[in-house]
């Protein structure tokens, strides 16, 4: 790998047209790696301020293709986009069926709006588009690379439930290149429905972001709207982010009972500036990656009480027996000794030594404040991922370790709840055993688990690479190279530059694709291994 100042990706190259990049054995992550804004949190962000009355102020580390479709659809939404700093001004454009919105003057129709590769910004744009569109307007909605074959609609829950309100959705190919298909539906016309309803009900959704799609679209239309949920939501943990995220937009939301939301709008553009949360998906990378080389790293922007779901990934990484903590800025000042003994002698010293301990107490715990993760696997894990599915391609690569027997006896882990991963951007249950059996481990795969067990025989070489990507020995005497396949998919790329870390001569096939959420993922780690205990 090259320098992180390095303008050029540090590729190698796998032959003709075929660039790579992987990590190797004790390369450990930057002792502070540049983590992206939450994609998460961004792109409920930007669509929310895009609908919302006023002016709204962003500001974070916005980064990533998915966050750059976001800002594009919230442009060709006719919202106003300013760049500030590290952030963003954005002045919204309340939904069409609002006096004065553009949407709602006759004869306006608007451009496509580009979802991208973005699953979630693809729901919440469809509900968008369909409820708060001025009646009978006609939006299309273009999407590329991996979301293309992704369901999203028309035959989806979602899909199913705006249809029953009146919208209409369809298939609307301009080209051959764009035929649609029951498996390739794009790109949508949708047609927004001649009276927005007080109540919706979705059966079975395939995805959080179906829930979070019509909860957003029915506090953008304002007054009091009710959405009933039938059957489970899977990954309900990002259905409590955009409850969170609609309430900082003025947003009056309740939950009833499970799976009955009554939301009272209008969006409301906040006061005071929002500062998106760092990404815990990205930062489950580089803890883990922390642990897979015996270190320990310190993230200050990973919170406790974080919007993310993927914030567990501290309880996940301890069921391995790794070392974990968090703080929490001010947490241990209740337990300050000037504070235990406060008011002692009542005098004006007294009180001056008190405010010093305190500020040097709170400056003391602020420091440590974030999450903390190091340490080997100790033994293997049973984890239900059901709410942070997104974890289990970084979860995996511990399990590897621990049946590699790395920081203790060779063991089995299982993952469970992994359901909604073969309609990601690539099917990662397949894709991820395909990448743990080139450590020449025991996988199992159901219909939502992952077993991940020892090697049959401690001597067990390396798999054999999938023909074509077999690239042979390499000169010296050194371990084959075997190339990893990601399947165009961000996440798996994460997961297999893990594998690097635990046996040489893993490299990853098309790494540019991180760029999808984390651009410059492959300057987060260090050149060579660090020296002894330091990071």
């Amino acid at each position: 790998m090259g320098s992180h100042r390095d303008k050029r990706p540090p590729l190698g190259s796998a032959g003709v047209g075929q660039a790579t990049a992987g990590l190797r054995p004790g390369q450990a992550p930057r002792p502070r790696p540049s983590l992206p804004s939450s994609k998460s949190e961004a792109i409920r962000v930007l669509l929310c301020a895009s609908l919302a009355r006023g002016t709204s102020r962003v500001s974070g580390r916005l980064v990533g293709e998915d966050t750059e479709s976001a800002r594009a659809l919230v442009a060709a939404r006719g919202g106003e986009l300013r760049p500030e700093g590290a952030g963003y001004i954005l002045t919204g454009r309340p939904p069409g069926n609002a006096p004065g919105s553009l949407a709602a003057r006759p004869g306006k129709r608007p451009g496509p709006w580009p979802v991208g590769e973005s699953g979630t910004l693809a729901r919440l744009a469809l509900a968008v588009a369909g409820l708060c569109s001025a009646p009978g307007t006609e939006t299309v909605l273009e999407a590329r690379g991996s979301l293309l074959p992704r369901p999203v609609a028309p035959n989806t829950p979602l899909a199913r439930a705006l249809c029953a309100a009146g919208v209409l959705i369809t298939a609307a190919a301009r080209d051959q290149d764009l035929t649609p298909s029951p498996a390739r539906p794009w790109p949508l016309t949708v047609v927004a429905c001649p009276d927005p309803p007080d109540q919706l009900t979705l059966k079975e959704p395939l995805s959080s972001q179906e829930v979070s799609a019509l909860l957003l679209a029915l506090s953008a239309l304002g007054g009091t709207r009710r959405l009933t949920v039938e059957g489970s939501i899977p990954s309900r943990p990002y259905v409590d982010l955009t409850v969170a995220v609609l309430k900082r937009f003025g947003v009056e939301i309740a939950e009833q009972g499970r799976g009955q939301w009554t939301v009272t709008g209008p969006l409301l553009a906040p006061a005071a500036p929002m500062r998106l949360e760092e990404d815990a998906s990205a930062a489950a990378v580089v803890l883990a990656g922390a642990c897979l080389v015996d270190r320990e790293l310190h993230l200050p922007g990973l919170r406790r009480d974080s919007l993310q779901g993927d914030r567990r990934i501290l309880v996940h990484l301890a069921a391995f027996g790794c070392r974990t903590s968090f703080h929490g800025a001010g947490e241990c000042a209740a337990a300050s000794p000037t504070r235990a003994a406060s008011h002692v002698d009542g005098s004006a010293a007294g009180a001056a030594s008190e405010a010093k301990g305190d500020a040097e107490g709170d400056a003391k715990c602020n420091a440590k404040a974030g999450a903390r993760a190091g340490g080997l696997p100790l033994h293997g894990a049973e984890l239900d991922l059901s709410g942070e599915p997104d974890l289990a391609p970084v979860l995996a690569t511990v399990a590897a370790a621990a049946a590699l027997g790395l920081g203790g006896p060779p063991a089995t882990s299982r993952l469970t709840g992994l359901g909604t991963l073969v309609i990601k951007e690539s099917d990662r249950l397949a894709v991820l055993a395909r990448g743990l059996r080139c450590l020449g481990l025991s996988v199992t795969t159901g219909r939502e688990t992952l077993t991940i067990g020892p090697r049959k025989s401690p001597e067990a070489p390396l798999a054999k690479g999938t023909p074509p990507y077999e690239a042979g020995p390499t000169p010296g005497g050194r371990p084959k190279r075997v190339l990893l396949d990601p399947h165009g998919d961000h996440r798996m790329a994460f997961a297999f530059a893990l594998l690097g870390l635990l046996r040489p001569g893993l490299e990853v096939l098309s790494p540019e694709c991180v760029a999808k959420s984390w651009p410059d993922f492959w300057y987060q780690w260090l050149d060579s291994p660090p020296p002894d205990g330091s990071t």
